[in-house]
């Protein structure tokens, strides 16, 4: 079976799944802030 990790990297190796990703960390990072603010409050 193919654990999270190893299929995550797999995929990151192409181009186009490394776009879109990277694509995402922006907003992802906004949401991460937004959860550790709630969770400090």
């Amino acid at each position: 079976m193919t654990r999270l990790n190893d299929l995550k990297t797999k995929l990151l190796k192409r181009p186009d799944v490394r776009a879109e990703y990277d694509a995402l960390d922006e907003e992802f990072s906004i949401v991460e802030a937004l959860i550790r603010a709630r969770a400090e409050a």
